[in-house]
């Protein structure tokens, strides 16, 4: 991968840290979500997010869990 598209990355990552919390909450208050629903759209939806996108670190850790 070059240093440009690693860059892109990058700020791709920081950019949805900063939606996705953002999204989760218009979705919670228009919705108007149980707290169930509202904690998978905080904490689920990124998770899936990143270990898609860095399924190296899936693999480092799942021995440190079991």
């Amino acid at each position: 991968m070059t240093i440009k598209k690693q860059s892109n990355l990058k700020k791709l990552d920081i950019l949805l840290l900063i939606l996705f919390p953002v999204l989760a909450t218009f979705t919670s208050l228009l919705l108007k979500t149980n707290y169930f629903i509202s904690t998978i759209l905080f904490f689920v939806v990124p998770s899936i997010y990143y270990s898609l996108r860095t399924p190296y670190a899936i693999k480092k850790l799942l021995p440190l869990l079991c």
